[in-house]
């Protein structure tokens, strides 16, 4: 009686033992895993600085302004104000006393905004412009 008692005790102890283990504590896997930062389309932040096409500079400036200008021999050049709305940025184009509106939206890692409404296309002959570094 006390063989099998000891070896039901003994039983009852490598069972729990082996409940309990797991190879590590949470704490641990937690430390080990890296979570991506998302970043917030709505930050105007994220929009100022110099975005570029093979024809064309955007200039974003603090202040709701900035400008375009062209790359050729003979340089273009449009003024215009501009608005960070529901992740998109959104360019009040001011040329020969009209007022063009265009929308782009910065892609995930912001390094790219992507022309997804308006005039830009054509004026600039590309889909996107790239951060300048």
């Amino acid at each position: 009686m006390k063989k099998v008692l000891a070896l039901l005790l003994a039983l009852v102890l490598v069972l729990s033992l082996a409940a309990c283990g797991g190879g590590g504590s949470s704490e641990n896997k937690t430390a080990n895993t890296t979570t991506k930062a998302t970043l917030d389309k709505n930050d105007s932040s994220n929009y100022i600085g110099e975005w570029e096409t093979d024809t064309f500079t955007l200039t974003i400036n603090k202040g709701g302004v900035g400008q375009l200008l062209g790359k050729s021999k003979s340089p273009s050049a449009a003024d215009f104000d501009w608005e960070v709305k529901d992740e998109v940025i959104i360019l009040y184009i001011n040329q020969f006393e009209t007022q063009f509106r265009s929308v782009l939206e910065l892609n995930d890692d912001g390094s790219e905004l992507n022309i997804i409404q308006d005039g830009l296309y054509y004026n600039v002959g590309a889909d996107k412009f790239t951060k300048k570094k």
